[in-house]
């Protein structure tokens, strides 16, 4: 059995090369969502919605946050995030299910 050592990132670091140069057409992108548990009431979703986009409005955290690598990127409404969530789902379902993934 042989193994291939690549990265995801913005190219190449040294002799390790980026992903998508094995894999064209790859692309990944790490990301993160706050979210609630079922049930939660809605005006507490949209409220919490709300107040983290006016944190991530603010230019200085907005730095702060991108100083350790997150884009802090508020632009999305709820209806949004709910479609990326579940997109984003759906693909890492079909990838797993193409490779034989299996959780250990």
């Amino acid at each position: 059995m042989t193994f291939d050592v690549a990265i995801v990132g913005y190219g190449p670091v040294g002799a390790v090369a980026d992903l998508a140069e094995k894999l064209p057409g790859f692309e990944m992108v790490g990301w993160f969502a706050v979210v609630a548990p079922d049930g939660t009431p809605a005006a507490a979703i949209e409220r919490g919605h709300r107040d983290l986009n006016a944190l991530l409005a603010d230019k200085d955290l907005a730095e702060r946050i991108a100083d350790i690598g997150p884009i802090a990127d508020g632009s999305m409404n709820l209806a949004q995030v709910g479609q990326f969530l579940r997109d984003e789902a759906a693909r890492w379902a079909a990838v797993t299910k193409e490779i034989g993934l299996l959780p250990e």
